[in-house]
């Protein structure tokens, strides 16, 4: 599991004082690429000439408001992994630990020349299991 903090801003949020809901995909992405960085294995994900991990499915659930000012925990983790696709988990908690939001991700790798499915990478297969 990953987990960083982060601060809701004015500019996250809708008219109402919410977290907008495309928001939390923003975060668990931005959460994504600094595990991925951290890592060291950025350029390898996504500038790999050989292969690439579109974003096959994208879910949302949100269980309490999201207001600007609130810190809140992001946490990843990873869900399933199979020969040709991972999923993630990334939740969003308060600083009592309670589930705000969650976004549930599933990545399949591709060849870039054919577009097929391919195995993943030994390399991401190895981050993945440690993650």
């Amino acid at each position: 599991m990953i987990s960083e903090k982060r601060i809701i801003g004015f500019g996250d949020c809708d008219p109402a004082g919410v977290v907008f809901f495309p928001r939390v995909f923003e975060f668990a992405h931005s959460a994504m690429e600094n595990w991925l960085r951290e890592a060291g294995v950025y350029d390898e994900y996504f500038l790999n000439e050989e292969f690439a991990f579109p974003l096959i499915s994208a879910q949302s659930s949100y269980y309490k408001p999201m207001h600007p000012g609130l810190e809140i925990e992001v946490r990843s983790s990873l869900k399933e992994m199979r020969e040709s696709a991972f999923s993630l988990r990334t939740e969003f908690l308060n600083q009592e630990s309670q589930l705000l939001a969650a976004v549930d991700t599933i990545h399949i790798c591709v060849s870039r020349e054919e577009g097929g499915k391919q195995p993943i990478p030994a390399y991401l297969r190895s981050i993945l299991e440690n993650l």
